[in-house]
């Protein structure tokens, strides 16, 4: 159920985001104005979609891996953690402080739970050598990968490189990151589906 939830508020973001980003970005954040703006609330409100999704996903976990003690801690980490993170954004878009409504701010907050239920997933398949954990592990080294593909592209400019070649060819650090999520989501849905369940009460 907490893996649908995550995915259903993963989706929402998503399309908040292209709708800002993509789709409508001039009309939302350019037309009628001398300068554009930096953003919008639909990417604002993306981000936290975003960020909430991963802390369900920390839950989702948390049912799958983790005893009675453990459980509660993670459930606790999670809320604590999406509220603090809602909140914090809000407060950045209506001051408004741009360090606060970055991608890269959203990614750094995520990136320790990704770490977390990597080495957790990874510990659990090395003790008990379930099929579930391996395809966890699996799991977090795909996403992970995918987030460190974006950063490599960023840093290596080469979207405007090959813009510059004059041949036409736009593609972007995010055509990457997002390639690199679809992959990762049809693995979800072919192998990761089949092995989850609940740790026993």
């Amino acid at each position: 159920m907490w893996w649908g939830i995550a995915m259903v508020l993963w989706g929402i973001g998503a399309l908040l985001a292209g709708t800002s980003y993509q789709a409508f970005g001039y009309q939302i954040k350019c037309a009628g104005q001398k300068t554009c703006a930096w953003t919008s609330w639909w990417e604002v409100i993306y981000l936290m979609f975003q960020q909430v999704s991963m802390d369900a996903l920390l839950v989702a976990v948390a049912y799958s891996c983790a005893t009675a003690v453990w459980r509660q801690a993670l459930l606790g980490y999670a809320l604590a953690g999406a509220v603090i993170y809602v909140s914090m954004t809000f407060i950045g878009a209506i001051i408004p402080v741009k360090s606060l409504i970055t991608f890269e701010l959203m990614v750094g907050v995520s990136t320790p739970i990704c770490l977390f239920v990597l080495g957790l997933n990874s510990w659990r398949y090395y003790t008990y050598n379930t099929s579930m954990d391996l395809a966890l592990t699996v799991a977090w080294v795909l996403l992970l990968a995918a987030m460190l593909a974006y950063w490599l592209y960023d840093k290596s400019d080469l979207t405007a490189r090959l813009w510059a070649k004059g041949k036409g060819v736009w593609f972007s650090q995010n055509d990457v990151l997002h390639i690199g999520l679809i992959l990762w989501m049809i693995y979800i849905a072919i192998v990761l589906t089949t092995r989850i369940n609940d740790y026993p009460a």
